[in-house]
């Protein structure tokens, strides 16, 4: 597997793909019945294949994703070959608290006591791996709208 396993609760919510797609591989309902419980192992390996279907699917739709802390916010744009970073951070003491929106609404570069710093890179395992990893370890899918105002200012 390239990603994980789909979660029972997951792959409740996409059972009509997962009925097309097997379907795609023609498999019938009556033949998925059967293997199920003459061939789990088999039965596995395309619910498997699915999962990476699926996270391949919604990945490579993916443009921004976040990762917010409450001194510090770091926003990914992701392009087709590379990565791009805009971080802010601020001090501990300071009253600046990234995880509440109303603090966010009101960062630009001019605020005080915010260190705003940028980085690139290019993916090295591949994009969909690096954001899933990325996604699983904390960040989320954002519109991107802070990205792109705090990349305006540079």
């Amino acid at each position: 597997m390239t990603f994980r396993r789909l979660t029972i609760n997951e792959l409740t919510a996409l059972e009509k793909p997962f009925i097309n797609f097997l379907v795609a591989n023609t498999i019938t309902g009556n033949d998925w019945a059967k293997m199920k419980t003459q061939e789990p192992e088999r039965a596995s390996k395309m619910i498997d294949i699915f999962s990476d279907f699926i996270f391949e699917e919604r990945l490579r739709k993916v443009a921004f994703i976040q990762h917010q802390e409450p001194k510090e916010l770091r926003l990914f744009r992701c392009g087709n070959d590379k990565m791009e970073l805009i971080g802010l951070q601020v001090a501990a003491h300071s009253p600046i608290d990234f995880t509440l929106m109303a603090d966010l609404s009101k960062i630009s570069p001019d605020t005080e006591g915010v260190k705003i710093y940028r980085a690139e890179k290019k993916y090295t395992r591949g994009r969909a791996r690096e954001i899933f990893e990325m996604l699983e370890n904390g960040c989320r899918i954002s519109e991107g709208g802070l990205f792109e105002m705090l990349h305006q200012f540079s």
